[in-house]
C-alpha cells in the first residue's frame, strides 16, 4: 500500500457521512471530553468524589480516541 493511498483514504472516510450508531458514538465521545476538560479546568477541591475519575488525563485521551476511531467507518456512496 502506498503511504499517499492511505493519507487519501483517511481523508476521504473523515470527510464522509457515516453510520447513525457511530454518529452516536462520537456525540456521546465529544460529550465526554467536554466534560473531562471542564473538570480539569476546575480547582481540585471542588470537584465532587464521584466525578474524580473524569478529571482524569486517561478519560478525555480516551474520549478523543474514541471521536476519532467512531469517524472511520463511513458509508459508501452507492
Amino acid at each position: 500500500m502506498n503511504s499517499n493511498n492511505f493519507f487519501i483514504d483517511l481523508i476521504v472516510r473523515f470527510l464522509s457521512k457515516n453510520p447513525k450508531f457511530f454518529k452516536y458514538i462520537q456525540i456521546a465521545s465529544i460529550a465526554l471530553v467536554a466534560l473531562s476538560a471542564g473538570l480539569n479546568a476546575l480547582p481540585s477541591g471542588s470537584v465532587p468524589p464521584f466525578l474524580a475519575w473524569l478529571k482524569s488525563n486517561v478519560v478525555w485521551v480516551s474520549g478523543i480516541v474514541a471521536t476519532v476511531i467512531a469517524q472511520l467507518p463511513n458509508q459508501t456512496p452507492k
